[in-house]
């Protein structure tokens, strides 16, 4: 199971999925000084806070929900086809995790109370997990391929 390169593969989204939780996304410059947005929340939660905070929740479902599939998906190592299935799921997870991602902090950043605004270095890592996943379903077909190879020469 550890010996393939996608479970090291699947393992890396599952680090950079949880580090989404603490690594900041997202600088906002107030009126009365700065704050900074993880999928954790504020650093500040009490000098900002957003009308609605509903749908700042949904990063944070899809990014857990992404490091379950993945979970999963290390632990379905005998079947590869259903693992290239999950991963294709996945896949479409982390496209709307990026996509909640730049959204809640765009309507953030149109609130009355942000100055100025900028993107910080996890808001950039969640652009690794569609890499990932993308090399992860390469190195299942590669590995079906060779499986089926050795059962045709038997």
């Amino acid at each position: 199971m550890i010996q393939r390169i996608q479970t090291l593969y699947l393992l890396l989204m599952v680090l950079v999925a949880v580090l989404l939780f603490f690594i900041p996304l997202a600088h906002y410059e107030l009126a009365e000084g700065g704050v900074k947005w993880s999928l954790g929340g504020f650093d500040q939660p009490g000098v900002f806070m957003p009308e609605s905070v509903g749908f700042m929740l949904l990063p944070g479902i899809f990014a857990g929900l992404s490091a379950v599939i993945s979970l999963i998906v290390v632990m379905l190592f005998r079947q590869r086809m259903l693992q290239i299935r999950l991963s294709r799921i996945n896949m479409i997870v982390i496209i709307l995790l990026i996509a909640s991602l730049f959204y809640v902090t765009d309507q953030i950043r149109g609130s009355d109370e942000v100055v100025r605004f900028a993107y910080l270095h996890g808001a950039y890592l969640s652009l690794l997990l569609p890499l990932l996943n993308y090399l992860t379903i390469g190195a299942i077909r590669n590995d079906e391929r060779k499986v089926r190879a050795a059962d045709r020469l038997r």
